[in-house]
């Protein structure tokens, strides 16, 4: 995303977007600008108050929002007042002229303003209403104030992090938001893609609590097992797996993949770790006593980046923990020219972390500065005057999926549109059972495929940031071949249903193209795919000639997407990554967590993951809209250390402007004081809190200490209230310890005040919320029975995702993929099995 005069056309370059967001959603438009859209960002008379939001670049007398300029570089701006006639008439013109309008408002707020979207629906068939909120547009909940804190806790995601001494925490930068705003992007792409064959647009729907129930296997792990996660603190739950401590500092090493621990105890070179004894994962976890101590002795001869470099040179998962700092002037992404600096007025030269993934033929770039608020009105405004565009045309069938035996698609489909169907933006409830309707308006989707019937995706990848990336493809239709081998299992365990989890709806074939004759089948399914997802290490797919430039060869238009862990050029190229080294090494792990928590009770989960999956999705879906524009397919890499600095961009814009180191700060944030995360009646119960407005701050003072606390005018202002944030915290958590976290949450939330309960796994599978909204949903596995999942993480209400197939047994779809697709006879199947090659 280099500073260009004359850059590149993104991926969605002519894709016209219209923004009425709330901070909560403007990532989105964020996110579709750097792919090229035109996104028309809509402000009140007033301006949008995400200009408020601190941290501050100076410049001169003004004072710049850098979380304002990181949610909208690359936008412009319009005022309208909404609650005028004239520009709610002016709105319908822009939303008449747009592929997508963006949304944090529910139906309420819309219908107050005199904007009927039924009505809009009507007149505008084409256009994708994406609305992005803490809890949806119905249900129980779908009225109650949210922001990220609330999402996460309310999600599942922050009782199982981090420091188990202290209260649960919330993450650095709003990775809930973050995370749930690459969804909604996505689902948005999902729709028009649809639209390319249906000619309708449609309601796209993304709950921030929603996408945060889909992570950790939470749901399905206490409806088999009543399994509650724990924040474990500085135990090592599958030991060695954690930080150590080094001379200068701590390294995350990470052996939880088979065949790690032998490289470890190669690296280590300490004959009792050599015990026969300890190969056994169970019995290092029972003994971590036989374990710990020698890592930790081995660790503290040496300082962080040589013991990161000796693990690594042995195959072993490892990174120094960083700063953001550290991070800054990492040598690795140095040599990759990572950050980045563009043009900011009236600031000047804004330094920050670069593109969430690299697209050769179409990058993700600066185009243009965050927008003064109306600083586009003439021009935006005279472009409702002008002629409106000619709608796309539909897409045609990929040939490689025109014909096939085992889930044909009509030919027709390429130059028929359906009739249309009497599917309006507001859906008339969320429909039941397992089939099209589940997520839908209640009204049956027949006559409309879902969105990526006819895309075909060759999935190489494993573990879980590739595989969980296609599966929300294949959700949506896409036909995910998972090629699989016995050698090298990924991940199957006959009584984890988190495998079934990651890859349902995908067809599992085994070949192991080691072998001349696996990589000849391999090349032949390239052949018949749109596209192809690796995570290998750089090196692999370039050894059997599988590499890109091998595989354009044989289909000049495909799509490739390689997940390297630190990229595939650069000096730490061929490190080995994980969840918790990337962790480590991205700044992540240091900003998670309690200023006073130490090193080694951080959080060791895997986050990063769950990022560059849901980056993966949306780099696919810009793909495939610029293929379908321009015939070009191209090879996206997504490193997944940059994937995971770019989530943290506004640590960066704010290290890089002000020079201060950016420090951890618990359940604080500056923007809504104040907030955190209080005890109340039980064991481990607890109700985050957080007052974004002075108006809030007013209706908890009046709940805990009537008008006096209320009228306290030193504490009138965020500003007045921050540097007593301890005094406040005092003060709400004894008051809170009177309620269970479930009636603080309710009577804070009648009140006004954003409050959420801090869900732990058996809360989210009791959640009456997402039960009222049919979120989870009934998938059946071929050894564990049928069993309860997290449903769609997106909803589209005209062509909802579905469960289409359950996972099955390793390589269950040889024979419909190698002999139905591929063309392969019996006998010669036969003889591939035998000889390893489908195996």
């Amino acid at each position: 995303m280099p500073d260009n005069a004359n850059p590149l056309p993104g991926m969605l370059q002519g894709v016209r977007v219209l923004e009425v967001t709330a901070p909560l959603g403007a990532l989105v438009g964020r996110f579709l600008a750097d792919l090229g859209a035109d996104v028309v960002k809509v402000e009140p008379p007033q301006g949008d108050r995400g200009r408020h939001a601190a941290p501050f670049a100076g410049a001169g007398g003004e004072r710049l929002s850098l979380p304002f300029v990181r949610a909208n570089v690359n936008k412009r701006s319009v005022v309208l007042d909404l609650a005028q006639r004239r520009d709610q008439e002016r709105f319908r013109s822009l939303a008449g002229r747009a592929d997508v309008v963006v949304s944090t408002d529910g139906l309420d707020a819309w219908a107050a303003r005199g904007i009927d979207l039924n009505g809009l629906a009507t007149a505008y068939p084409r256009l994708v209403w994406l609305s992005i909120s803490t809890f949806g547009l119905s249900g129980p909940h779908s009225g109650y104030l949210g922001n990220n804190i609330i999402a996460e806790a309310m999600g599942g995601l922050t009782y199982i992090q981090g420091d188990d001494a202290r209260p649960p925490c919330v993450s650095p930068c709003e990775q809930g938001v973050y995370l749930a705003s690459l969804h909604a992007a996505f689902g948005a792409l999902m729709a028009l893609w649809e639209r390319r064959a249906s000619g309708r647009g449609q309601l796209v729907e993304a709950s921030v609590q929603e996408v945060l129930a889909n992570l950790y296997f939470l749901i399905v792990n206490y409806g088999l097992w009543s399994d509650i996660p724990y924040r474990i603190g500085a135990r090592n739950f599958m030991p060695p797996n954690g930080y150590y401590r080094c001379q200068d500092g701590h390294v995350f090493v990470a052996t939880l993949m088979a065949g790690l621990w032998e490289k470890l105890v190669d690296a280590v070179g300490d004959a009792r770790l050599a015990d026969d004894a300890l190969r056994d994962p169970d019995t290092r976890n029972e003994h971590p006593e036989r374990v710990d101590p020698i890592v930790e002795e081995f660790a503290s001869r040496f300082d962080r980046w040589p013991l990161t470099h000796h693990l690594q040179s042995h195959g072993v998962p490892a990174a120094p923990w960083s700063s953001v700092a550290d991070v800054a002037a990492n040598e690795h992404l140095r040599a990759r020219e990572f950050f980045i600096e563009y043009e900011q007025p009236p600031f000047g030269r804004l330094r920050s972390s670069g593109p969430m993934f690299l697209a050769p033929s179409a990058p993700l770039q600066v185009r243009r500065p965050a927008p003064r608020a109306g600083e586009h009105q003439a021009e935006v405004l005279a472009e409702i005057e002008a002629p409106a565009q000619p709608p796309d045309r539909p897409a045609p069938i990929p040939t490689s999926f025109a014909g096939e035996g085992p889930h044909p698609i009509p030919t027709s489909f390429a130059e028929e549109v359906p009739p249309p169907i009497p599917s309006p933006l507001v859906g008339e409830g969320q429909g039941g059972g397992a089939g099209a309707s589940r997520y839908g308006t209640g009204l049956p989707a027949t006559g409309r495929h879902l969105p990526l019937a006819g895309i075909r995706v060759l999935d190489l990848s494993r573990a879980w940031a590739g595989p969980y990336g296609t599966r929300y493809l294949a959700d949506f239709g896409a036909d995910v071949i998972k090629v699989e081998t016995g050698k090298y299992p990924d991940g199957r365990q006959p009584d984890d249903p988190g495998y079934g989890e990651v890859n349902r709806n995908k067809r599992s074939v085994t070949l192991n193209f080691q072998t001349p004759e696996g990589q000849d089948l391999l090349r032949r399914l390239v052949a018949v795919s749109d596209v192809v997802v690796e995570n290998f290490r750089p090196r692999v797919m370039a050894k059997y000639d599988l590499d890109y430039a091998h595989l354009q060869a044989v289909r000049p238009d495909l799509i490739m997407v390689s997940l390297p862990g630190y990229g595939r050029q650069g000096p730490h190229g061929s490190f080995v990554s994980f969840g918790g080294p990337l962790m480590a090494y991205t700044g992540m792990a240091y900003l998670w967590g309690h200023p006073d928590s130490p090193p080694n009770a951080r959080v060791k989960v895997a986050q990063p993951d769950y990022i560059v999956a849901a980056t993966q999705t949306l780099a696919v879906m810009a793909a495939l809209h610029h293929r379908a524009a321009t015939g070009q397919g191209q090879h996206l890499e997504i490193a997944q250390v940059e994937a995971t600095i770019a989530a943290m961009e506004g640590a960066y814009l704010d290290y890089f402007a002000n020079g201060a180191v950016p420090e951890p700060m618990g359940n604080r944030d500056p923007n809504a004081v104040p907030q955190g995360c209080y005890p109340c009646i039980g064991h481990e119960a607890w109700c985050v809190i957080s007052c974004a407005t002075d108006a809030q701050w007013r209706a908890l003072a009046t709940m805990i200490g009537g008008a006096a606390l209320a009228d306290d005018a030193s504490l009138a202002t965020a500003a007045q209230r921050w540097p007593r944030h301890d005094e406040l915290d005092e003060l709400i958590g004894k008051w809170a310890r009177d309620w269970t976290p479930y009636q603080l949450m309710r009577d804070l939330q009648a009140a006004g005040v954003p409050a959420g309960v801090m869900q732990t796994a058996e809360d989210l599978w009791r959640d009456v919320h997402l039960r009222a909204r049919d979120y989870p949903v009934m998938m059946a596995h071929h050894d564990l029975g049928t069993l309860e999942h997290p449903g769609m993480s997106v909803r589209l209400h005209a062509t909802p995702g579905r469960i289409q197939r359950p996972v099955g047994p390793l390589g269950h779809a040889n024979e419909e993929v190698f002999r139905g697709l591929l063309g392969l006879s019996a006998s010669e199947l036969d003889r591939l099995m035998k000889a390893g090659v489908i195996a």
